[in-house]
């Protein structure tokens, strides 16, 4: 065979092997429907709820019985997140549910929520008996919700709530197709409420179409240059429209593109594209999600700075690690793009799969970022990671670790992945998230907020920043929301509090803060190995703790309270040796003795 001849049949194979590819990832109905599995709840609980704890972390989970229990037996994966913006409490989610793991035939689950996310009510899928998948939500500025699902073939249907996500009415039929995007218009534009549409090009040519009435009805399909595909949609407050994706199913290949005129109810929308450099290709099956994308492309815009489009995808970069999280910003509407950062903090030599990366934008321009990692740990098994930007993708924070880890090769519902992309909506204080993970042993959809763990409406960086928390082991975790020794009461007017690392392990710290209300006044700790048989009444109020009769006993000034009366040291542990020392504030302005709580701390050295 010649040399012309092998490049061309080598070229055959490929092009042969990419219309193969597109056939098998096609959402379709496979198996038949199955027996539902019993709806009565088993799992960790926490107050009636499954909840999964690490950390200040609280996973709930959101596919439930009545009790808020896990539903044994059944799967849930590929979530989408909506929330109204009229009142925040009201969220819905909604999943690929299969009602048991021994049939792949999934249907448009969903649940909601009015009290932020710490209840849920799953009242089963909104279509019980069809099939239904690709589940995508939103809202509109009056908080209506829009839930989009693909039924198979080349058509796809909307369903509408008017009650908060308590029930939804429809569907209205739209053409579409395999891995739909739904954005709703909540712009200043003249598009505003307009309903946006884009899917995968395996049914196109024609791949988007718009709702100018509500979903009540939907255009004809247009053409958008270059066949965005497996990505997202976005918008900003003038209304350009951004669709981010691959190029047709060329994994290596990213191409975003741009209307200016989709808001307009009377133009035919026209696109403009361009090709953007992720420093990567995008990931299809592997270790972590055999049969499933390795997580989407994404695009999003920022509302405080005109122009700022930023995208993001989990990505195959040159050499042995086999994927990280890619980011680039553009500052001029998308004409122009940096180069990719990397925002997974972890050695590039760790070989450790990033995957499902997924990114949204605050109002106030703070980027978030969360994604799957198996950074110290095999293939298998992943953690949930979040990081953050302040300052538009220039730097990134450390990553912070917020869940256990997870086996994503399980409770596969006789389909070989946990979905194709997470979903995540951030406001000024944090960043809301549907992800799916087996925390139960089988495929579930959790709901989880990250970056205000104290949950006094501020995001931790600001906290942190201001000086209301301190974070003494630089986790860029409020040292308030992790391990706080153990509080004996007995106190006064003061607090007391020692919290951040378990004092016990070696290279711990940990921040002792006193608030006491008393500007300037003088702190005083006593220490002591002993505490007494009873408390000792004082004639300031609260009663001492501390047995400081005994010779290990201490009284130390330690400093100044501060202008709001706070004071606040570093202290260190250990793992040599560990006591429990008993502890109590004092802070004297005058005769005004102001005494705290007394504590347990048992620290190592």
């Amino acid at each position: 065979m010649s040399k012309k001849t092998l490049v061309f049949a080598l070229l055959l194979g490929v092009s042969f092997q990419a219309g193969i590819f597109a056939q098998v990832i096609l959402e379709k109905p496979g198996d038949p429907p199955g027996k539902p599995a019993p709806r009565s709840g088993y799992g960790p609980t926490a107050a009636g709820r499954s909840i999964v704890k690490y950390g200040p972390f609280e996973s709930v989970q959101v596919n439930v019985d009545r009790f808020g229990r896990n539903i044994r037996g059944d799967a849930a994966n590929e979530p989408s997140i909506a929330i109204d913006p009229t009142n925040p409490k009201r969220i819905v989610i909604g999943w690929r549910q299969f009602d048991t793991v021994h049939s792949n035939f999934r249907k448009n689950g969903y649940a909601w929520s009015h009290d932020g996310g710490k209840t849920w009510t799953f009242p089963g899928p909104i279509q019980k008996n069809l099939f239904n998948s690709d589940p995508v939500l939103d809202t509109d500025v009056k908080g209506r919700f829009y839930y989009l699902s693909y039924p198979g073939g080349r058509t796809l249907k909307l369903f509408r709530s008017f009650n908060g996500g308590v029930s939804f009415t429809g569907p209205t039929y739209l053409t579409g197709g395999d891995k739909a995007w739904m954005l709703v218009d909540k712009s200043s534009s003249i598009g505003r409420g307009n309903i946006y549409v884009i899917w995968q090009v395996l049914h196109g040519p024609r791949t988007f179409v718009r709702s100018t009435n509500g979903g009540v009805s939907f255009s004809s399909p247009v053409r958008v240059p270059y066949y965005p595909t497996f990505g997202t949609l976005a918008q900003d407050k003038a209304g350009t429209l951004y669709a981010f994706g691959l190029y047709r199913q060329y994994f290596s290949r990213f191409v975003l593109a741009k209307s200016v005129n989709a808001k307009d109810p009377k133009r035919t929308p026209t696109f403009s594209a361009r090709f953007v450099n992720m420093g990567g290709s995008m990931g299809f099956g592997g270790t972590p999600n055999p049969r499933g994308l390795l997580g989407q492309a994404q695009v999003v815009v920022d509302p405080t700075r005109r122009g700022y489009v930023y995208l993001l995808c989990s990505v195959n970069p040159p050499g042995r690690d086999p994927m990280d999280v890619h980011f680039v910003r553009s500052t001029n509407g998308g004409n122009s793009f940096s180069a990719p950062v990397r925002v997974n903090d972890d050695p590039s030599t760790s070989y450790a799969y990033q995957w499902f990366g997924t990114i949204s934008v605050a109002p106030n321009g703070r980027i978030d970022v969360v994604w799957n990692d198996t950074r110290g740990s095999s293939a298998s098994y992943s953690r949930l990671y979040y990081a953050y930007s302040l300052d538009a993708g220039r730097t990134w924070s450390k990553n912070i670790p917020a869940t256990p880890k997870w086996n994503s090769r399980i409770g596969w519902p006789r389909q070989n992945k946990i979905g194709d992309y997470y979903c995540m909506l951030s406001d000024k204080a944090k960043a809301n998230l549907a992800f799916a993970a087996t925390f139960n042993g089988e495929q579930d959809v959790y709901f989880l907020t990250l970056g205000d763990c104290n949950k006094n409406g501020v995001h931790d960086s600001t906290d942190i920043a201001n000086g209301t928390s301190y974070d003494a082991n630089g986790n860029l975790i409020p040292d308030e929301c992790e391990y706080c020794q153990k509080n004996l009461g007995s106190g006064g007017t003061a607090k007391l509090s020692v919290c951040g690392d378990d004092l016990s392990k070696a290279g711990s710290k940990a921040t002792l803060l006193v608030k006491s209300g008393a500007k300037g006044a003088p702190v005083f700790l006593a220490f002591s190995l002993k505490r007494r048989s009873s408390p000792l009444p004082l004639p300031w109020g609260g009663a001492l703790v501390p047995d400081i009769s005994d010779p290990s006993a201490l009284v130390i000034l330690m400093g100044s309270a501060d202008s709001r009366g706070w004071y606040h040291v570093t202290w260190p542990g250990g793992a040599r040796g560990v006591s429990s020392i008993y502890t109590q504030a004092f802070a004297v302005k005058g005769t005004n003795v102001r005494v705290s709580n007394a504590l347990e701390v048992k620290a190592g050295y």
